[in-house]
């Protein structure tokens, strides 16, 4: 990539919300010129414009929620931004998030270059932090009372899990977490939590004792394992909230039958943390910008 390396230092951020907006102006401190669209009203602007010169296009996280449009203010399909980008006057670097490899592929087949920033643990680390916060005051609305001395369980031990815990716990509320892997549960005991054994073959009953007794239940896996027979034992008073991408934990047919609510917490950095998760993103960038050749 070292033809870039003297070009014009413009990046495109496209699409996205008002993190893109900071990451943009933390990039543009750096030393770049920086343009928006998509992100927030675009003045009249054009993506032709936005993109002209830049060497580096950014796209929001997620880069798309269907696989067709962009993650974006202003609606465009994935094959227009393909076809500008494709036959724009210098083939720019793309940084999406969480893309697929149909995106990556398709961008391929035009010429392209996609980098996926997303899979990059610092950036997954430093973002679960305002997700911890972020679930924390999803919760905090729901509740109508303090943290602490509060009963929480939460589903799953990653990154966000374990970030979570920790702010909980800091925080004066009574932790169980609930994971599969033996390691994970020392990790949550260690940290002062109790604990709870997800067994693969009787994900059913090893979720039971979760139904009473908790005011809130944080779910970080990524798959369905609260079903029917488990949700229909669920006090009705218990916040339930997801943090997990889909399809998420919860079974909803069954959480709609018993009359129970779900809250998702997506996106929660962008909504709750846009200047802190915006920065996030910008440092990374600017590390696989140096990692791309693009800068030294």
């Amino acid at each position: 990539m070292s033809e870039w390396n003297n070009s014009i230092p413009k990046v495109a951020f496209i699409g996205g919300d008002s993190r893109q907006k900071y990451a943009a102006e933390y990039i543009a401190g750096e030393g770049f010129r920086v343009e928006l669209w998509g992100s927030e009203k675009n003045d009249g602007r054009s993506l032709d414009s936005a993109l002209k010169g830049a060497f580096a296009v950014v796209l929001p996280l997620p880069t798309t929620t269907d696989g067709v449009r962009l993650n974006s203010e202003s609606p465009i399909r994935l094959s227009e931004l393909f076809e500008k980008l494709a036959h724009a006057d210098r083939a720019p670097l793309i940084f999406g998030a969480r893309l697929n490899e149909a995106f990556i592929s398709e961008a391929s087949s035009r010429g392209l270059y996609a980098i996926d920033y997303y899979d990059n643990e610092d950036l997954q680390i430093r973002n679960a932090v305002p997700t911890a916060e972020g679930a924390v005051f999803l919760a905090m609305q729901r509740l109508g009372r303090t943290i602490y001395g509060s009963r929480i369980a939460i589903t799953g031990y990653g990154r966000i899990g374990k970030t979570l815990s920790r702010l909980l716990r800091a925080m004066g509320a009574e932790v169980t977490v609930a994971a599969r892997r033996q390691s994970d549960l020392v990790f949550a005991e260690i940290e002062n939590c109790s604990t709870l054994q997800i067994v693969n073959d009787k994900i059913t009953d090893s979720l039971l004792p979760l139904c009473s007794g908790y005011d809130v239940i944080f779910n970080t896996v990524p798959c369905r394992i609260f079903d029917d027979a488990v949700i229909s034992e669920m006090q009705k008073c218990t916040c339930l909230i997801e943090l997990a991408s889909a399809p998420g934990g919860f079974d909803l047919a069954s959480i709609k039958k018993h009359e129970l609510t779900v809250i998702h917490g997506a996106a929660l950095p962008g909504r709750y943390a846009p200047v802190s998760a915006g920065k996030i993103i910008a440092q990374t960038l600017l590390r696989l910008f140096r990692t791309e050749g693009i800068i030294p």
